[in-house]
């Protein structure tokens, strides 16, 4: 044991050293020096694929030829890793030489994988590819199809499901390449189509049959090839993922058509079909569709009557649909509970109401104003915007939550004039990054803010030397770039050596545009937040958050991934030990979506800083499966969000590092405003 152990640690402190390296995101020759020493001299194939998976991690295009080599080693982790790394290191496309050459040796592969069970990988690598043109991501379309149906038969037929000689993996494979070009083209080639509908004909059980399912789907209605017989087909789906997109009916379907799919997928036993059923009401202004609206507002998941709310107002006339939006907004609490449904409701009936009748609505706008709930006063600056009432508005511009401030000068914004100026003089003067953000963004249509007002909010923000105030920061630089000229240059020259390269790289584009003379940034290249990898010792790693009671109660277990994303593990089960989670919410809701939260100003733009680097791989987004927010690439600041369900769309663009393994009905009832009473890390 003791020889196996030392046999162990060099391998550990390798690890280590790459680990460290990723987090430097390195440039130089010698800061690349520990990934590459790995990539070129192990041979123990898990170690192997760790080094391959991190080279593709630094999206770096001119790496493609040195990952190129692993395409046929004998391990298939390794190969798989190494055209997803080859894929990964090409984002975001700006490259086209180097796009070109990923794809022409993925490619190859294709037409000759080292196994049959690599094709799903190189499909869904090559598909993914940030193409140069539609047409070309048409074409590479087919060559999927035609690899993976490998079929004599030259026609575009659709096969029986079970006439496709490809294995499950092969076929989720495919399918997500061909979902990736879909989206990139809105078409399909005849293969790819023929493809897909015998991927979608499929009735096989299982989780990845059923990803495949859906992928084929969501590729099929990306190119607009998704008939009535197909949606047909999907609503008859043995599992509600599928069920669901079946009600992604086209805006132009007939509106009795609509309205027969969406009563049926009311019917469903799964409150995520049920979600989508009452939306797509949304386009169907008819007695019919206000009838079927009013049915589902006593549906008995919350998700789908809030839902409902919206549902009532746009299908039925004004004279139904406000009795019924006003005596919703009558069973606003006055306590300051979230659980889901007590004031969710209410205040979505406030917005839809004051758009119904402004009447009606008005009277309960003080009953809003004085309530406890940030959210609830959020609401009712939607609300008075609907109204166009500037004196609610106004008054809310000084509330004491920076999040009802942030909407409201957004409101304000919209109406323009002496309003719009009042409301961006008062967010500069802020100091919360999502306030900031909005008057700064406000303040391109507001010429009387001059360079030196901006510059002073800039000043404010950079003194905190916090990355994640590069938002509101970069929006105060592209205003400055505007009104400014030659002669405040002195507002700039201080903010090359800036904390944040990028900021220090935007001024010396500024300052250079403004003086006619090239400048440099002198600030260099910071490495993001060091961090020890997750260390599980012979058990598995897990997260445990308890939800507050009183905002809904109950217990969600996390498996975290360790070894696919270990330096994000360490950051969250850090904070988790040290309490940072606990008495923070979920303040992001978006049924059929994700939930999202963790920031300490339960806010989007407000987390845990210094940067965090992303740890993308080949796992997908699925239902249950946990993430890091970001704002781009490597800015992941600790909040978490909770994939409710398949979102392949986020697939490569953000970390997955858990899963859910109980208590996803705890999440699906997660209500905006859900406390974490408690986040604990335990092993088995």
């Amino acid at each position: 044991m003791f020889l196996a152990g030392c046999a162990a640690q060099p391998a550990r402190n390798n690890l280590d050293r790459l680990y460290a390296a990723e987090d430097a995101r390195p440039t130089t020759t010698e800061g690349l020096a520990p990934i590459f020493a790995l990539l070129d001299s192990t041979t123990e194939p898990t170690t192997l694929a760790v080094a391959v998976r991190a080279v593709g991690r630094l999206q770096r295009p001119a790496f493609v030829d040195s990952l190129t080599r692993f395409l046929t080693h004998r391990d298939a982790a390794v190969r798989a890793e190494a055209a997803n790394a080859i894929a990964q290191s090409v984002q975001p496309g700006r490259d086209t030489a180097a796009v070109m050459r990923a794809r022409t040796v993925l490619h190859e592969r294709l037409l000759r994988p080292n196994a049959a069970t690599d094709l799903g990988v190189l499909a869904r690598s090559i598909g993914r590819l940030p193409h140069e043109s539609p047409a070309v991501a048409v074409a590479v379309g087919e060559d999927i199809a035609r690899a993976v149906l490998a079929s004599p038969d030259t026609t575009c037929r659709v096969r029986p499901a079970a006439s496709v000689n490809a294995a499950p993996g092969t076929l989720y494979g495919a399918t997500h390449g061909i979902y990736a070009v879909a989206r990139r083209a809105r078409s399909l080639g005849c293969f790819a189509n023929a493809l897909a509908q015998s991927a979608l004909h499929s009735r096989t059980a299982g989780d990845t049959a059923v990803w495949t399912r859906e992928l084929a789907l969501l590729a099929l209605q990306a190119a607009n090839q998704a008939d009535a017989a197909l949606l047909a087909a999907a609503l008859r789906d043995g599992d509600p993922r599928v069920r669901r997109l079946g009600l992604r009916i086209p805006r132009d379907a007939p509106p009795a058509f609509i309205a027969r799919v969406a009563e049926a997928g009311l019917a469903d036993t799964a409150s995520m079909v049920r979600i989508d059923a009452v939306r797509t009401l949304g386009t169907l202004r008819s007695p019919e569709g206000c009838a079927i609206a009013i049915r589902s507002m006593g549906d008995a998941a919350v998700a789908v009557r809030i839902e409902a709310v919206d549902a009532v107002a746009t299908t039925c006339r004004d004279t139904i649909a406000s009795p019924i939006l006003d005596s919703l907004v009558r069973l606003l609490p006055h306590d300051t509970t979230g659980a889901q449904g007590s004031w969710h409701i209410p205040a979505r009936a406030l917005i839809a109401l004051a758009r119904t009748s402004p009447t009606r609505a008005t009277p309960h706008f003080g009953h809003f104003r004085m309530h406890p709930v940030w959210q609830v006063r959020a609401a009712l600056g939607a609300a008075a915007r609907a109204t166009n009432d500037s004196s609610v508005l106004l008054d809310l511009l000084s509330d004491r939550d920076a999040n009802v401030r942030e909407e409201t000068i957004t409101h304000l914004a919209q109406m323009g004039g002496t309003l719009r100026e009042r409301a961006v003089r008062a967010g500069l003067a802020a100091t919360e990054y999502q306030v900031v953000l909005a008057a700064a963004t406000a303040a391109e249509s507001v010429a009387t803010i001059d360079a030196s007002t901006l510059a002073a909010a800039l000043g404010r923000l950079t003194t905190k030397r916090e990355e994640t105030s590069r938002d509101p920061r970069r929006e105060l630089l592209e205003r400055i770039a505007q009104r400014g000229t030659r002669a405040d240059a002195a507002l700039l020259r201080p903010y090359l050596r800036d904390f944040d390269t990028l900021i220090a790289r935007r001024a010396a584009e500024v300052l250079t545009g403004w003086t006619g003379s090239p400048v440099q940034p002198s600030s260099t290249s910071q490495s993001l937040a060091a961090s020890a990898t997750a260390t599980t010792g012979t058990g598995r790693l897990y997260l445990r958050i308890t939800i507050s009671e009183a905002t809904g109660g109950g217990r969600i277990l996390v498996r975290l991934f360790a070894d696919e994303t270990p330096a994000t593990v360490a950051r969250v089960a850090q904070h988790a030990r040290d309490g940072y989670y606990e008495g923070r919410t979920f303040h992001r809701v978006v049924p059929n979506f994700v939930i999202q939260g963790g920031s300490p100003d339960a806010n989007e733009y407000v987390g845990d800083g210094p940067y965090m680097r992303d740890e993308l791989g080949l796992r997908s987004h699925t239902r249950g499966t946990l993430g890091i927010s970001t704002r781009g690439r490597d800015t992941g600041d600790a909040q978490i969000f909770v994939n409710l369900i398949d979102n392949f769309r986020l697939d490569h663009d953000y970390t997955v590092f858990g899963e859910v393994v109980e208590g996803m009905d705890v999440v699906d009832r997660i209500g905006a405003g859900a406390v974490m009473r408690k986040v604990e890390v335990v092993s088995r």
